[in-house]
């Protein structure tokens, strides 16, 4: 055993030379890079020489691809390697830092010169934090699109709704974006990461997220825009702590404060643990920066946790598994509170369901799922069939949320009658209004019909809103895909 170590260790050395030495044509593909950290951080752990953590720095420092710099930066978090007084000093100023930093310190704002803010608000919030603004100091006046308010050097656009929240990532003299309304169960973001030209944002910013369980989309957002400095919720939020928040932020970007000092001060209010910061190691429990559809959190409690070897497309798919899973985690405990008829209960609806990658099958079934434990509670870890990584991402989504609501009746309640099918198909029709409206809802929605035996139907067919999924729903939906009864024709009328 000791001599297979030490070969694997100096298989990591050889790697990590030969990287180090090649010229900018041979820099090796990003999978290669990744695997070639694993090992050297293997030997890190494993060997007490520091030469190895020395080249894992060296290559992480150096490394321009966002995610897998952030993936192995979080590596080195969780696995925690020997290191020593320097390394540790090292490691500290990469982790921190407020340009790529995987923990920023603080947002990366010029000390003079404007900041520049862009301020989303749904539209039922609109008129009172406008006045909020205004009670904080800001001279608000009327601007094409909405409002602009100015407080010193802190220029504020005011917009209402959040259609095109993200737009502004990839102006370079944008400082922060935020946004504060409802959060669509994911419709507003996981829609706002699908605008044109968004590519991967210009610079670091600071982009709030103050809507209800914003760890929802956090894996989506963070591996599509590495560079954002994330603010947003563990659960639900309501509009007096969002406004506190939002009070806390303008404040600390005028005064360049670090996201520590702006959460002991939300920290101050009553619902202030509710929020997570840039600078928190929780993070990494909510991220998934190589899109292999398992969080990084789960990934890295590997042995060598590794980034993923899957191609772009694939990666896609995978992240429409994560869309899928994390919409039922939110959607299922909302749906069991608020509705009357929920066929389940909260702790069941609380059933901890954990993304868990894509798994090699046949296609038959687009999931393979397994049943364990956590905490004691019974919990489903979901991967994807690597013959659905080819499929169009909205069929993919809108099929996680099929089966694995279908699995949950017949594992929690013992239910897989057709009604219970109706029922799945009601909240993955659900899901696609909210991420997928207009056409390619439609053809999704045609698509997950034909697959799953169901008659032709309609986006208008399906169910809007917790409500739009309650008992009296379900047999409305019901009726439309019941087969048409067999008429029976009439007897022949006998001759007089």
């Amino acid at each position: 055993m000791r001599y297979k170590s030490a070969l694997f260790v100096l298989s990591g050395l050889l790697l990590a030379s030969m990287v180090a030495s090649a010229g900018p044509a041979r820099i090796p593909k990003r999978p290669v890079r990744g695997a070639n950290l694993a090992r050297l951080l293997h030997s890190a752990r494993t060997s007490r020489s520091p030469s190895y953590m020395d080249r894992y720095l060296k290559l992480t420092a150096r490394e321009k691809d966002p995610l897998l710099y952030k993936f192995a930066l979080g590596a080195v978090l969780k696995k925690k390697p020997h290191m020593t007084p320097a390394q540790k000093k090292t490691f500290s100023r990469l982790v921190s830092d407020s340009g790529r930093g995987l923990l920023p310190k603080r947002p990366l704002i010029p000390r003079k010169g404007p900041i520049e803010v862009r301020y989303f608000i749904g539209p039922e919030f609109f008129k009172e934090e406008v006045r909020m603004l205004t009670q904080q100091g800001f001279k608000v006046k009327d601007h094409p699109g909405g409002k602009e308010a100015t407080r010193g050097r802190v220029r504020v656009l005011v917009r209402k709704g959040g259609k095109e929240v993200f737009r502004d990532l990839k102006d370079s003299k944008v400082h922060a974006v935020i946004y504060s309304g409802h959060s669509n169960l994911g419709g507003v973001v996981e829609r706002g990461l699908r605008q044109k030209n968004l590519g991967l944002g210009r610079g670091s910013k600071l982009v709030a997220l103050l809507q209800c369980t914003g760890t929802q989309t956090l894996p989506l957002l963070a591996a599509r825009m590495p560079r954002a400095q994330i603010v947003t919720t563990f659960s639900y939020s309501h509009a007096g702590a969002d406004q506190a928040v939002i009070r806390t932020l303008l404040d600390g970007l005028d005064g360049r404060w670090t996201y520590n000092k702006m959460r002991n001060r939300v920290l101050r209010h009553y619902e202030g643990t509710n929020y997570l910061f840039p600078n928190q190691v929780e993070l990494l429990k909510h991220t998934d920066y190589d899109k292999n559809g398992m969080l990084d959190g789960v990934q890295y409690k590997a042995k060598i946790p590794k980034f993923s070897s899957l191609d772009s497309k694939a990666m896609k798919r995978a992240q429409r598994l994560v869309s899928g899973v994390n919409y039922l985690r939110t959607m299922n405990p909302y749906y069991a509170s608020e509705e009357r008829s929920a066929v389940f209960s909260r702790s069941q609806a609380d059933s901890p369901l954990i993304p868990s990658g894509v798994v090699k099958g046949n296609g038959k079934s687009a999931l393979h799922i397994q049943e364990t434990r956590v905490n004691g509670a019974r919990a489903f870890k979901v991967a994807l069939d690597s013959k659905m990584a080819r499929a169009p991402r909205a069929l993919v989504g809108a099929s996680t949320v099929y089966e694995l609501q279908l699995h949950m009746q017949k594992s929690l309640l013992g239910r897989s009658d057709q009604r219970s099918k109706v029922r799945a198909l009601a909240f993955a029709g659900e899901y696609l209004k909210r991420m997928f409206p207009g056409k390619k809802g439609e053809k999704a929605l045609g698509k997950l019909t034909r697959r799953y035996g169901f008659p032709s139907l309609r986006m208008w067919d399906m169910p809007s809103g917790v409500h739009g999924l309650s008992e009296k729903s379900i047999d409305r939906l019901a009726a439309k895909v019941a087969p048409p009864r067999p008429v029976t024709p009439s007897p022949a009328p006998t001759p007089n």
